[in-house]
């Protein structure tokens, strides 16, 4: 029968639904008007057989299997399903050979096969091609294995004396389990009458090879499987490796050794066991075997760390570090001595955070900086207005005159008493460039006259 994987209970009425129409279904199929058969691959059993196959009424409907192998050298045109259409294949499994041809040999459906010329030759070559093949020039006998991930074949020729056959002249090809060509495969001989190939089998399955003497004899054929991956062989222990890797003696430490379960335990209870008993009398104690699980817990006891070892030193360069530390802190120190950095962007960016982020105003801040731009735009007017007046007139006087005022250098000039010193001025109220030039012109223009008015008269009798 057929197995199917069931995850779900309620799809087992379908599968029974499925197979009782397959067993309720006929298995002999015969169409109406018959069917010619059609070659699909040139196999060997057909070699030598050309132009179309004769007709037949009927043929057993089969299933092919699942297998890269199985090669199907002829199928009806009908029914159009290629899974049942089958009339003749053929595969090679190990060293042996199946042929399945699902129509008769011409009793009732094949009537016609009978008057067809290469009737004889057909039904010839497939017997001959499922029997192993002979080889009458000598004898060859193949063993084949698998090893280390390699397929290799060994072919031993002999002739009809059981005399080695030497330097054959032997090839030979190979399929993997996909069915494509091995490349790598090359016959050698290695011994008298002794011939291997080698291959790499990377893939699980089947590997079908096919050796040729090169003696005009009937090809050799042979097979392996590779049942899985190498990862999933039982290895054996290398004890040697082990126990040399074991003995070797750390610097400052003792040399170690392999722990071993013991495969039996002297009985409990028993006389003869005790700590005075001497080695013959241990020799002749009842042991009792240990189960594998007792044997892992005797292992469990045993302390695999040893305090006798020295504490493990390791050294690690760091002079890349101290490099890249040290160019560090020598570009920082140029940095410092030659570029200044100002933080007046730290305020800006301040304002800018508490403007843009947390979304606050700072009005008193505004305020205080529109304060202090008022009171330097005052400054600035008031620095002009006294420019442009002095610039308006400049009385020319000696130096030793310099620095005195104004009101004294009248007086000189109308030769009338020294007026008392004038009080301190004020500082200047701010007033328009306009009503300070008036003010100014009105006062001088007044003093001039004052002065002309005062200065006495002169006599014309006089020098």
């Amino acid at each position: 029968g057929k197995y199917y994987v069931v995850t779900n209970p309620k799809a087992l009425p379908r599968i029974f639904v499925r197979e009782a129409r397959k067993v309720a279904r006929p298995l002999v199929y015969e169409p109406d008007g018959g069917v010619v058969p059609q070659v699909t691959y040139p196999h060997e059993i057909l070699q030598g057989i050309s132009g179309p196959l004769p007709p037949i009424s009927g043929f057993v409907l089969t299933t092919l299997k699942e297998n890269p192998l199985v090669e199907v050298a002829i199928r009806s045109p009908k029914p159009e399903s290629e899974e049942n259409s089958t009339i003749l294949a053929a595969w090679t499994y190990g060293l042996g050979r199946t042929a399945v041809l699902t129509t008769d040999s011409g009793k009732r459906w094949a009537t016609n096969w009978t008057e067809w010329e290469n009737y004889d030759k057909f039904y010839t070559q497939m017997i001959r091609w499922a029997m192993r093949p002979v080889n009458e020039e000598g004898k060859f006998s193949v063993a084949s294995e698998m090893r280390d991930g390699k397929v290799r074949v060994v072919v031993t020729a002999l002739d009809k004396d059981d005399q080695f056959l030497n330097f054959l002249n032997m090839n030979g090809a190979a399929i993997d389990p996909s069915m494509e060509p091995v490349n790598d495969m090359r016959v050698r001989q290695v011994a008298p009458g002794r011939y291997v190939a080698e291959f790499d089998a990377a893939k699980p399955g089947s590997y079908f090879v096919t050796l040729n003497p090169g003696t005009g004899g009937a090809p050799i054929l042979t097979g392996v499987t590779v049942p899985y991956s190498d990862e999933y062989k039982a290895r054996d222990a290398n004890l040697a490796l082990l126990e040399n890797l074991a003995s070797l003696k750390p610097e400052g430490g003792e040399p170690g050794k392999v722990i071993e379960a013991p495969e039996a335990v002297p009985i409990p209870g028993d006389a003869s066991a005790s700590d005075e008993s001497t080695n013959e009398e241990l020799t002749n104690t009842a042991m009792r075997p240990l189960s594998v699980q007792e044997q892992i817990d005797e292992l469990l006891k045993v302390n695999t760390f040893r305090e006798d070892l020295p504490k493990a030193i390791s050294s690690q360069d760091v002079w890349h570090y101290v490099l890249l530390i040290s160019a560090c802190l020598f570009f920082g120190d140029v940095f410092v001595r030659r570029v200044q950095v100002g933080f007046e962007w730290v305020g800006w960016l301040w304002q800018w955070f508490r403007r843009r982020v947390l979304g606050r105003d700072d009005q008193q801040a505004a305020d205080t900086r529109l304060e202090r731009l008022r009171s330097r735009k005052a400054a600035v007017s008031q620095q002009l207005d006294e420019r442009r007046a002095a610039a308006r007139f400049e009385p020319s006087v000696d130096s030793e005159q310099e620095g005195r005022s104004l009101d004294e250098v009248i007086t000189d000039v109308s030769g009338g008493a020294a007026r008392p010193a004038s009080p301190p001025r004020t500082a200047p109220q701010q007033c328009t460039p306009d009503a300070s030039e008036d003010n100014y012109t009105s006062r001088l223009l007044e003093a001039k006259r004052k002065a002309a008015k005062n200065q006495p008269k002169k006599d014309p009798n006089q020098d």
